[in-house]
């Protein structure tokens, strides 16, 4: 056969060419879905002991070496993150986790019942769920802290 199929990238249009002869035939451009692209992002909320729980346990499973035990509780180093030149996507949704508990989340002995919402991407929620999970696994945990693990694990890989 003497023809070759050649795309048209910035016109989105498919040509057609002859070689023997030469002639062209052009398909008109196409709609093309590029949604399956993108990352789908999901706001999900949070309450403040559900980010707590879910911070720490990323914390734990990527970069223990961040989670500091203080008299009063804990701290996560977050300047370790941002320090880094090359940060991966386990770091970037640690410091955008931060960013979020920073700016809007109160205390949670001031305001248990408080929440807060977080843009995840189907593969943020996985790791935070898949966290959670080696967490239970890692340590005794009360009760309530196993039903709201769980719970949340659960919530965020319907997300998906």
């Amino acid at each position: 056969m003497n023809t070759y199929l050649k795309r048209g990238w910035g016109a989105g249009q498919r040509e057609w060419v002859n070689w023997a002869t030469g002639s062209r035939v052009v398909e008109p451009k196409k709609a093309v879905a590029i949604t399956a692209f993108f990352r789908h992002k999901d706001i999900m909320t949070f309450s403040s002991d559900e980010l707590i729980l879910a911070l720490v346990s990323l914390v734990r499973a990527t970069r223990p070496g961040m989670l500091r035990q203080e008299a009063d509780g804990f701290s996560v180093d977050f300047e370790a993150i941002a320090r880094g030149k090359t940060p991966g996507d386990a770091d970037r949704l640690l410091l955008k986790m931060g960013a979020v508990m920073e700016s809007s989340t109160p205390y949670p002995a001031e305001n248990p019942n408080s929440s807060v919402s977080l843009d995840l991407d189907a593969a943020e929620a996985r790791q935070i769920a898949d966290a959670l999970a080696k967490l239970e696994l890692l340590q005794a945990w009360p009760e309530d802290v196993m039903d709201m693990s769980r719970a949340l694990r659960a919530r965020l890989l319907n997300q998906q």
